[in-house]
């Protein structure tokens, strides 16, 4: 009896998603191209929206804020920066990790005097820089292992205090392009930054309606 009853929900709950379906299609059919691209714009905004909202729910849970703080665009990165807490977190931020600096030159004297006979070098070429990191990396892992609770401590300390500031910057640069109700470029997010955003709020919905609205605007 309780096969019969889920075979008929799920016979009922396909049959009004057809029809939900067909509506939305027909709707967008018998629109004109200007009203199609009109809505597609209104669309691609509410997306660009809904994708940063879910990457900064995301980081703000402890996940990776790579892509935010590796961002390169310079319109997205100066909008950031007029954020009102920006310099203040910046300036915490800066003392995390000159307390880090301090903590790794102090219980290892391996890693102050590589740091001092190489920053500059370190500076001047991509393949510089991997040479400095490779020997620090390592120098770093054994200074791990000796004094794990305080590595622990102030690397934490540091990361946390970075993470509030990137966190900051993209919650105003959310705000700022939502008042203006301007899109906001998301082409730096990849697939692993927007990973289950299947699931978050009305992603769903506005994804399919973008897919009639192009295959009706492909028509006209």
């Amino acid at each position: 009896m309780k096969l019969k009853y889920l075979i008929m929900a799920s016979i009922i709950c396909l049959t009004t998603n057809r029809s939900l379906a067909q509506k939305i299609t027909t709707k967008y059919e018998i629109a004109n191209l200007s009203e199609l691209k009109k809505k597609k714009d209104s669309i691609d905004k509410q997306l660009s929206y809904l994708k940063l909202e879910y990457y900064l729910q995301n980081m703000k849970k402890g996940k990776s804020r790579y892509s935010l703080a590796t961002q390169e665009d310079k319109n997205l990165l100066w909008v950031m920066h007029q954020s009102p807490n920006y310099e203040k977190l910046k300036k915490i931020w800066q003392e995390a990790v000159r307390e880090y600096i301090a903590f790794e030159e102090k219980y290892s004297p391996e890693i102050k005097k590589h740091r001092s006979l190489n920053y500059k070098n370190s500076q001047k070429s991509l393949t510089n820089r991997n040479e400095y990191n490779k020997t620090y990396l390592a120098l770093k892992e054994e200074l791990k292992f000796r004094e794990y609770e305080k590595y622990i401590y102030y690397e934490k300390n540091f990361s946390d205090k970075l993470g509030d500031m990137w966190y900051d910057g993209g919650s105003y640069l959310l705000n700022f392009y939502k008042s203006r109700n301007l899109e906001i470029p998301t082409n730096w997010l990849n697939a692993k930054d927007l990973f289950g955003i299947e699931n978050f709020s009305n992603y769903n919905e506005m994804m399919q309606n973008l897919k009639y609205i192009n295959q009706a605007i492909t028509t006209k």
